[in-house]
């Protein structure tokens, strides 16, 4: 079966026929369609938040707030309106974000800003998007998992497993607390910067790439424990004492 991707969004030879293409030309049926739309819930009984948007960008903000606030926002080619659903499943959130037969996005968004507290597990998954978890957010345990896109880690944690088939890994963790952390990455570098770390239990392992590792002995600090792997990037950790930051 052939299939084609473009700008993000891909089709079939076996989907509804939305066009043709040819040697010199690109017509399409769809119109392009702009989306804004906000959805609230309560946090108070919430500890737990899964994300699983296959195109649009996932942004974790945090705010003082007591609601989980979501804004899905952008542009795209499509011919059906996206699916865009939020759940509860015990103190769960479960937010879905879906746009079939899509032929083009621009700037396709899901902005998800929640209270400042720790919650249980912060789960993500894309697959033509980028993740970011900006300062402030803070999940005990975070998993990020990504296929054409990046991922941006800042946020406060305990264990944090991230993937990323196509994409650049970037993660800035002060640590308040031992950490574990496991980051595979198979066509992109991984950069960490780690701080507040005494004690380094990390291997890292890349195959074509090359490895930076500057960690050093410091006083005071927590325990890291994990691994890095990249099988065509670059593996950079950089260690930084509390105070220097």
């Amino acid at each position: 079966m052939a299939s084609i991707n473009f700008n993000n969004c891909s089709f079939h030879d076996n989907s509804t026929p939305i066009g043709h293409i040819t040697s010199s030309s690109f017509q399409v049926s769809h119109a392009s369609q702009k989306f804004d739309e906000k959805k609230s819930f309560r946090a108070d009984c919430i500890d737990r938040i899964t994300v699983d948007s296959p195109l649009a960008n996932v942004i974790i903000t945090a705010s003082n707030t007591h609601t989980i606030d979501i804004h899905f926002s952008g542009e795209a080619i499509t011919s059906q309106k996206p699916t865009f659903n939020i759940n509860q499943n015990g103190r769960e959130l479960i937010v879905t974000l879906t746009i079939n037969n899509c032929l083009m996005s621009r700037g396709l968004t899901l902005l998800v800003d929640i209270p400042l507290k720790t919650f249980e597990a912060l789960n993500i998954s894309s697959y033509n998007g980028k993740i970011e978890v900006h300062p402030n957010v803070s999940a005990k345990k975070m998993q990020l998992d990504t296929y054409h896109g990046t991922i941006k880690c800042q946020g406060d944690l305990s264990e944090l497993y991230t993937s990323t088939h196509h994409g650049d890994t970037t993660l800035h963790i002060r640590a308040n607390h031992n950490v574990l952390i496991e980051v595979t990455s198979h066509n992109g570098d991984v950069t960490a910067a780690l701080e507040n770390i005494a004690i380094s239990k990390l291997s890292t392992t890349t195959r074509n790439g090359v490895i930076n590792n500057d960690f050093h002995d410091i006083c005071s600090g927590y325990i890291i424990y994990g691994r890095v792997t990249s099988h065509n990037g670059d593996i950079t950790i950089k260690y930084n004492s509390l105070n220097k930051s």
